[in-house]
């Protein structure tokens, strides 16, 4: 029985063993690039960009370098910043609230010299981040890198109005969620590649 990605990463981080997962060809460099903002809060990219940058470092078994030097590049964009309604009493004045944010991602290979680029995917239903068309099918990348996988994901958080900085808290708790399933989701597809069968290699 095949194990979903995920799942076995899950199960492998939660028996205590350190894991990470391998970029295609099994080496090379890894950095984040400052996300767009289209979404309502400004410098939002800022924090995203940081906690990415964490998740590469926990989660994935290569050296974090700057997009200039990079082999593999997580880019993206902040879709949306929103918050939404909440709990109120019973003489209707708003007791707790919520912030959402939904964020675009993808993994390119840096328009260099290199081993051949695999196929292109997306994050699978129910693996964490939306379905997107396939990655063949986004616009070229404006420097000739190539896009590896796209996702997107978006996550929420509750907090009472009356909690000493709420909405912070909550914002922190959101991003750090989004930071790591954009990560799982772009890299655990191309790291968990089906090796091909004897019939298959060259």
């Amino acid at each position: 029985m095949r194990i979903a990605p995920l799942l076995a990463l899950a199960l492998v981080a939660g028996c205590g063993y350190r894991t990470g997962l391998t970029v295609p060809e099994g080496d090379g460099d890894v950095a984040v690039a400052l996300f767009d903002n289209d979404g309502k809060l400004r410098d939002l990219e800022r924090d995203l960009h940081a906690e990415i940058g964490m998740a590469l470092e926990r989660l994935v078994d290569a050296r974090l370098t700057s997009p200039e030097r990079a082999d593999w590049i997580v880019r993206g964009r902040i879709v949306e910043y929103t918050r939404r309604g909440g709990i109120r009493s019973l003489d209707n004045r708003l007791l707790e609230t919520g912030v959402n944010v939904a964020v675009e991602a993808r993994l390119v290979r840096a328009a260099r010299p290199g081993p051949a680029v695999p196929a292109p995917v997306a994050a699978e239903e129910g693996a964490g981040g939306e379905a997107v068309p396939g990655a063949d099918e986004a616009e070229p990348e404006r420097d000739g890198a190539k896009v590896v996988a796209r996702t997107r994901v978006s996550s929420q958080s509750g907090f009472r109005l009356d909690e000493p900085n709420g909405e912070l808290r909550a914002r922190e708790r959101v991003l750090r969620s989004l930071a790591d399933r954009i990560v799982l989701d772009l890299f655990a597809p191309v790291a968990y590649e089906p090796a091909p069968a004897p019939s298959e290699r060259p």
